[in-house]
């Protein structure tokens, strides 16, 4: 799922360079050329950047202390979001642990090593929830009695295949 592009994404760029083209502008953010100049003309309107002409082809964006205002607000909006998702993704790790430990399964991660395998051994040592991790679905056979923690729906299908009980950690509903 690809995320929005806003002013906040506009703004960002702008303080780090100045003086930059709307071309490069689109590069950076990964949106077209349009809709650079439409949430230029916006940031304008709304007071976030002043435009100074350079020379006739180059012209450099000033952050205002309102954009400035305006960037801060939505890293923190932002930030609270990420904390509050955090959060949640916590709390459904430990109800799902409890859940598949008074069922004496065993808990086995199956993913690569990155931001969510992180939260998810972290809930486990704060917690003392034991598990086992693996990273080759083939390492599944070895144990017994498992329910599989996994997040990457490309491995969905293998497990189905396999026949091997799972949940998607951050997708399935508890």
């Amino acid at each position: 799922m690809k995320r929005i592009v806003d002013e906040s994404d506009i703004l960002e760029i702008i303080e780090k360079e100045p003086i930059i083209s709307q071309r490069k502008l689109s590069e950076k953010s990964g949106i077209s050329l349009g809709a650079v100049n439409l949430l230029i003309k916006k940031c304008v309107k709304k007071g976030f950047i002043k435009i100074e002409n350079l020379n006739s082809r180059t012209v450099k964006y000033i952050l205002t202390p309102q954009g400035i205002k305006e960037k801060t607000r939505k890293t923190l909006k932002y930030i609270k979001n990420s904390y509050n998702l955090i959060i949640e993704l916590n709390n459904k790790i430990i109800k799902l642990s409890n859940k598949h430990i008074s069922e004496n399964k065993t808990i086995v991660l199956l993913g690569k090593n990155d931001e969510i395998m992180e939260i998810i051994e972290t809930t486990f040592k704060l917690n003392n929830i034991s598990y086992d991790k693996i990273n080759n679905i083939k390492d599944i056979e070895y144990f017994k009695n498992i329910i599989v923690y996994f997040w990457n729906t490309e491995l969905e299908e293998k497990l189905k295949e396999k026949n091997i009980e799972y949940i998607n950690i951050i997708n399935d509903k508890v």
